[in-house]
């Protein structure tokens, strides 16, 4: 059994981003396998970021093929980032 996992950006970018097949592959594994397990989480921080960064010109994501796949991850049910928490750490 896999605990909860936070998934940062880069794995979702590299997800999307067909330059580099071997990453592509393994964050698309990484990130089916957390979905079927129903291990992975993600904050509204990495949600926006992925917007920016998919949108930008390196990617050039169409602004609404980039908000598909943001509204899609918020199935996920995003984290908001408290503070609080990363203080106490």
């Amino acid at each position: 059994m896999t605990g909860p996992v936070f998934v940062d950006t880069n794995v979702f970018v590299y997800r999307h981003d067909n330059s580099v097949p071997e990453k592509q592959s393994r964050a698309e594994q990484w990130i089916a396998f957390l979905a079927r397990n129903r291990a992975g989480r993600l904050s509204y921080k990495v949600l926006q970021e992925l917007y920016a960064t998919l949108t930008r010109p390196q990617l050039n994501f169409d602004p609404a093929e980039a908000r598909r796949i943001v509204q899609l991850l918020s199935a996920w049910q995003p984290l908001p980032i408290e503070i609080g928490i990363l203080e106490r750490a």
